[in-house]
């Protein structure tokens, strides 16, 4: 998970708007909110029990 999370951070400029579909824990949202200073976040989860 941890290389993916750097991967991705490669591709996101500083001061981007994130969204994190099925965000589950948000492990690369937090460290793109982190590392990228991300100007909003968004965390999207669905849950088809509802």
């Amino acid at each position: 998970m941890i290389l993916l999370a750097l991967l991705v951070q490669r591709y996101v400029p500083l001061g981007a708007s994130v969204a994190d579909l099925y965000a589950g824990a948000s492990v690369i949202r937090l460290s793109l909110a982190a590392t990228r200073k991300c100007r909003q976040e968004f965390k999207i989860s669905v849950n088809a029990q509802y």
